[in-house]
C-alpha cells in the first residue's frame, strides 16, 4: 500500500463516471418506454 495520499481529481473523475453510467442506464430505459408508447399510438391510429 502507498503512503500518498490519493489523487482527488482522479476521486472525483471516479464518482463523475459512476454518475454518468447511471444516467446512461436511465436514458436508455427513458428511449424504451417511449418506443413503446410510440408504437402503442401508432397501434391505436390505426384502428
Amino acid at each position: 500500500m502507498s503512503d500518498e495520499p490519493e489523487n482527488l481529481v482522479l476521486v472525483y473523475l471516479r464518482r463523475l463516471d459512476t454518475k454518468v453510467d447511471a444516467i446512461k442506464d436511465d436514458l436508455q430505459d427513458v428511449k424504451v418506454r417511449l418506443n413503446r408508447l410510440e408504437n402503442t399510438l401508432f397501434t391505436m391510429r390505426r384502428a
